[in-house]
């Protein structure tokens, strides 16, 4: 599966994927999880996923490195999320297509 990620009209410059299979809907398997970059991701580039009903978690960063000061001495550079981890709620097929997903401004 690959497609384009979007939060405000714009490409996520970078973060995560991840599929869980809705247990709730009948389906089960081992989660499924891919990298976003440059706003687009394809499912073979990390582990796949599998058909049916999925909770997806879309999580997304600004792809910036900022420096925080944790305890005065060490430096930890980090990206900046652009918004908290995201859920959909979605039937994914079970051949492989092309899926795209817009943030909300207020997830």
């Amino acid at each position: 599966m690959t497609g384009t990620v979007t939060y405000k009209g714009q490409p996520i410059p970078e973060g995560m994927l991840v599929f869980e299979p809705d247990s709730s809907q009948g389906n089960e398997g081992a989660p499924g999880s891919c990298k976003i970059l440059d706003g687009k991701y394809d499912t073979r580039s990390g582990r796949g996923v599998i058909g049916g009903p999925h909770k997806i978690t879309i999580s997304g960063m600004n792809g910036k490195i900022e420096n925080q000061q944790e305890g005065g001495s060490v430096e930890i550079r980090l990206p900046t999320p652009l918004f908290k981890p995201y859920t959909v709620l979605q039937d994914l097929p079970k051949q492989d297509s092309n899926l795209d997903f817009e943030v909300p401004s207020n997830p």
